[in-house]
This record gives structure tokens, sequence and C-alpha cells, in this order.
């Protein structure tokens, strides 16, 4: 059987100290993308580091395939939203020039639409355009960013009626009463 408990202690132990990198990472994708971004039709750009207890939590979750067996085996390098960005646009038509200046400015390491799946199923639901990304080489080789070399960040894009559908689900998902 396997030790979920210790899986997600030493998992928290080796996030502890890496935190800090994700904290100022979040804040330097924040401050760089607002810049980039200025001239969009942004509502709001927000970045966070994932939280020890949700890092520990996540990190000690069981595979779909297997209840004795972890999600992630190694953690640090399988989990990708360490570091979260979330722009949130007015306008759909918004998003294709946003994601323009994320090809521009960072490196897109992977996109996925996530309303696609709902989309095919013939179902309303959570409706993001999630990349995950990090710097381009020129701006990890200044002195400024040499710490964040090869982060990479989750950035979720969608439009303010997106965001609050995704917020109402959120708490209908995780905070109704159960038993309805």
């Amino acid at each position: 059987m396997f030790d979920f408990a210790a899986h997600k202690a030493a998992s928290i132990a080796a996030y502890i100290p890496m935190r800090p990198r994700y904290e100022f990472f979040g804040e330097t994708l924040l401050k760089l993308l607002r810049m980039c971004l200025a001239e969009e039709a942004v509502h709001n750009i927000e970045a966070r580091a994932k939280t020890i207890d949700s890092f520990g939590d996540k990190a000690a979750s069981a595979a779909d395939a297997s209840a004795d067996t972890p999600k992630y085996s190694e953690p640090l390098k399988q989990i990708t939203d360490l570091c979260g960005v979330r722009i949130i646009a007015y306008f759909p038509d918004a998003l294709k020039s946003i994601e323009s200046v994320l090809d521009k400015e960072l490196i897109v390491i992977e996109r996925s639409d996530k309303s696609t799946a709902f989309e095919k199923s013939g179902r309303l639901g959570y409706q993001s355009i999630h990349f995950l990304v990090r710097l381009r080489p020129e701006r990890e080789v200044l002195r400024e960013y040499r710490d964040l070399a090869g982060l990479v960040a989750e950035i979720q894009l969608r439009t303010i009626l997106q965001h609050a559908w995704a917020e109402i689900e959120h708490d209908i998902q995780y905070k109704a009463p159960r038993g309805l």
C-alpha cells in the first residue's frame, strides 16, 4: 500500500524552499503581462504561487487508474501550475490578440482549449484556454531573471463572462451542501 502521507510530507518539504522562486515568477509575469497587454481589452490579470497546502494535497492525489498509486510520482516536475496567471478579457474577440502577445513575449510550451471537450460532448461547462509558458532565453539570461530560468507557469485566458461562470461552477462543485 502506497504511503500517501509520507509522499505528501516529502513533496511539501521539497516545495517549501522553491515557493519563493514561484512567487517571484508570478510577480514577474504579472508586471510583464500588464505592460505588454496594456493596449488590449483586458479586465484583469492576476498571478499567484500555489499554496503549500494546495501543493501537498495535489501531490498526494491518487492516479485515476489506481487508487494505490500517486498521480504525481515527482510532483515538483509534474505539477505545472506551481505558478499560475489568469488573464480575464472583456470580449471573446480579444482572446486572439492576447494569445498573439503571449506567443511573442513568452515561450508557449503547450496550449489547450478546455472548452473544446465540453462543446464536443454537447455540455455547457468550463471555458478557458490554458497555456504552459516559460520566459524567453533572452530574458532568462538577464541578471534579474536568472533564478527563473526553466520555470514553467500556467496561464489561463478567458473572458469576463467565462470567468464568472467558472467561479459559479466552482462554488457549486466545491462549496454547495452535499445531498441536494
